[in-house]
């Protein structure tokens, strides 16, 4: 990436990565759980690592919005990001 900042695998590989992560953090269901709140917050944290690396990836490779699209769907929804997450969805079919 150092070497190429523009190349679209490199940007996708580093935000599937981060993306990949933070949905294998386990969620308790009940909020009353006092681990709740650290799992959302770590989740989130790993959503925000990855949104700039798929954001590049989606510049880089617009055609390939079967690729990034669902990724930056769930991204803008879980960081509550109301225009982005209405702009992303016109990709998702």
């Amino acid at each position: 990436l150092k070497c190429f900042p523009d190349h679209a695998r490199a940007n996708s590989l580093i935000g599937i990565a981060y993306y990949v992560t933070a949905e294998s953090v386990a969620i308790p269901a009940l909020m009353s759980d006092p681990k709740y709140r650290q799992a959302v917050n770590e989740r989130n944290r790993l959503y925000t690592l990855a949104r700039p690396y798929l954001e590049a990836y989606r510049r880089n490779a617009p055609a390939d919005a079967d690729s990034w699209a669902p990724m930056l769907y769930q991204v803008y929804l879980n960081l509550n990001l109301g225009p982005e997450f209405e702009e992303i969805s016109k990709y998702l079919k």
